[in-house]
């Protein structure tokens, strides 16, 4: 029997091909798979999808027909997908099957078909203090990686202002080349590569020097709907900063050994030259447990506890098991102090436990990670904890560390303005009534972050400029800023960028909103109404295709998960290595009683030769017990004949 390597024969070929305008980007994915098995299968993989991202299209090509996936509620959509399985029509189902990762359903795949599956997402770019954009590019929406196949990546870039530079990761294995020409670039790689990259996302940064803090409003013009809007700014204050406590969490896990852990120690020590003075900083280590440096709690920066904290980064090591966080966060969480903490973690993202972590009971505080040997979120578990601890993640190289700490704690200090104000104008100058912002709920704004926030004007007002003002601690803010048309390069594919990244702004404002019970259906029904008007997959939508066929697929379908091949490598090699180790624990008991027969062996030849020469004894012994009887009896019988003639003779004689 043959046996097939399912990741190795069913992807033939996979492409990336996107669109970026200012902060906002378009994305799509395009892989090939083919069924190289005797009989009908379901593959079914799944991949993270980061909270920057909207997946907004779901398309399939089979036989060289496109089928166009429809959005449905959520059960709606799997019982589209049984039917058609049950009928033996081809069947594909995208669904969100956790709150930060997607699962794909590719049914009724015939023997030696070929099927692309292509996923359209939208996104807003990352921003890096001062003068960057961040574009990350996922590569692990795929879970091949040991395979020859073709790869190809096609990013167009457009911005508002010049560019000066565009620089991309060199760990990608495919060669990247890039094209500049003033506020446009290409980013792009082709051909066949060898081995599918380990790294979660290819980070292209987008250098607009100081140009990147000029305030802009897009405006999107849709016939059959409201008119959508994006706002976006990045404030730089001054201010007087107040005092908190600055705490590191540092991940010992044992997946932090070698590269990773002396990327920690270096990250760790760059941030230490960084300390402000109006701050007390705690290093605390975690694994399966953990250990703060100063006993007594959080300590002022002073030469005698930065030479400490110095001295104990040097000599850390993976040496602490798990990763727990629970426990560290837990105690710093219930500290009585008043003051602030901001709460920076330098971690793999690896962490267990993260869905264990309650922080809504807590005030005052700011939960943060730096990633280390990790390129973006990734729609982990990691992100949705950064977001529910109001704070921010971070994911640096060793180079620009001392950058990224030092900006994220000029963010992270800075008091908000938490008083907002947005007003709409038309071209009047007169405030537009009933426009429906997204998120509803304003979020505060930090010095030196890109702050984006949307809106749908009503389809009969017509939206010319926009005007901000807000108050907080540090001082007042107040501008005004035109709208403009998006680029036609942002609508060339036909999506509705603006419109899809704003409702997913509110369905995201949804579904992590806390509700009342009685308000959880009517949250459930504004969810469903928003990802079926503009095709958004959500907590409660999903995608479904259907693919017609002229031959119905009758033969017994087999359920394949593409994701579980690394886990039935591991699996085996495991199961391997617990054979071997069975083995060399036989051959060593084999070897025990071995020698322990050689010993019986021996004892019975000594054993033998025991016998033998006790034989021998007995034998003289018996010899030399005859000897004494024979001469006894000997003089008996001489006696006897003595006797007879004694008395014989005489008798005869006398006759």
């Amino acid at each position: 029997m043959t046996k097939i390597d399912l990741s190795e024969c069913v992807l033939n070929s996979v492409s990336i091909r996107g669109n970026i305008v200012d902060v906002l980007a378009e994305i799509e994915l395009r892989q090939e798979f083919h069924n190289p098995f005797p009989h009908p299968i379901e593959a079914v993989y799944r991949f993270p999808v980061a909270a920057a991202y909207a997946v907004c299209g779901f398309e399939v090509i089979s036989a060289d027909k496109r089928i166009v996936g429809e959005v449905k509620e959520k059960n709606q959509a799997v019982s589209v997908y049984e039917d058609a399985i049950s009928a033996g029509k081809g069947a594909y189902l995208l669904e969100k099957s956790d709150p930060d990762e997607f699962k794909v359903n590719v049914g009724n795949l015939p023997p030696g078909h070929n099927v692309s599956i292509i996923i359209r997402c939208v996104a807003e770019l990352a921003y890096k203090a001062p003068d960057s954009l961040l574009f990350n590019l996922p590569l692990n929406f795929i879970s091949a990686k040991e395979q020859h196949f073709q790869q190809l990546i096609d990013i167009n870039i457009t911005m508002a202002t010049n560019i000066f530079e565009i620089k991309c990761d060199d760990e990608y294995p495919g060669h990247i080349s890039t094209k500049l020409s003033g506020n446009q670039a290409v980013v792009s790689s082709t051909g066949s590569i060898s081995q599918w990259p380990s790294m979660k996302s290819l980070v292209v940064s987008i250098n607009l020097g100081p140009s990147v803090f000029d305030r802009r409003c897009w405006r999107e013009i849709h016939e059959k709907q409201d008119t959508a809007v994006a706002l976006s700014f990045a404030p730089a204050c001054i201010y007087k900063q107040e005092e908190f406590d600055l705490y590191f969490i540092l991940d010992r896990s044992g997946s932090m050994s070698g590269q990773r852990i002396s990327e920690l120690k270096y990250a760790m020590l760059s941030c230490l030259k960084n300390i402000p003075n109006i701050c007390r900083f705690q290093i605390i280590g975690f694994g399966s447990n953990w250990i703060s440096l100063f006993e007594e709690g959080p300590v002022f920066p002073s030469f005698e506890t930065l030479k400490r904290a110095r001295d104990s980064v040097k000599s850390l090591d993976a040496d602490l098991g798990g990763t727990s966080l629970r426990g560290p966060l837990d105690h710093i969480l219930q500290s009585k102090s008043q003051r602030k903490k901001i709460i920076i973690v330098l971690t793999d993202g690896d962490v267990q436990d993260c869905q264990e972590i309650d922080m809504k009971k807590h005030v005052n505080f700011s939960l943060n990670i730096i990633g280390i040997g990790m390129r973006t979120s990734e729609g982990s578990p990691i992100e949705s904890l950064v977001k529910s601890g109001n704070g921010f993640a971070e994911f640096s190289s060793s180079d620009t560390i001392e950058a990224t700490f030092v900006s994220l704690l000029n963010r992270l200090s800075a008091p908000a303005y938490d008083v907002i104000d947005i007003s709409w104008l038309n071209s009047a100058g007169r405030s537009i009534k009933e426009v429906k912002t997204a998120p509803v709920k304003l979020p505060p704004i930090f010095s030196g972050q890109l702050y984006t926030v949307y809106a749908f004007i009503p389809r009969n007002e017509s939206v010319s400029s926009v005007t901000v003002q807000a108050k907080g601690k540090a001082g007042a803010l107040k501008f005004s800023v035109d709208c403009n048309n998006l680029p036609d390069s942002a609508q060339s594919s036909g999506t509705q960028l603006l419109h899809i990244l704003a409702a997913r702004s509110l369905i995201r404002e949804l579904e992590e909103g806390v509700a009342r019970k009685e308000e959880v259906e009517t949250v459930k029904n504004k969810i469903i109404k928003l990802g079926t008007e503009y095709s958004l997959a959500s907590s409660h939508t999903s995608f479904v295709a259907v693919e017609q066929r002229s031959i119905q697929t009758e033969q017994t379908m087999q359920s394949v998960d593409i994701n579980d091949r690394n886990n039935q490598i591991n699996s085996i090699t495991n199961d391997l290595s617990h054979t071997n180790e069975m083995f060399a624990d036989i051959s060593r008991l084999l070897q025990e009683q071995g020698a322990m027969i050689d010993a019986i062996d021996c004892a019975v030849d000594s054993s033998s030769g025991l016998i033998s020469s006790g034989v021998c004894e007995l034998r003289a012994a018996s010899h030399y017990q005859r000897g004494p009887r024979k001469k006894r009896f000997l003089l008996a019988l001489i006696l006897l004949i003595i006797l007879v003639l004694v008395i014989v003779l005489p008798v005869t004689l006398v006759r």
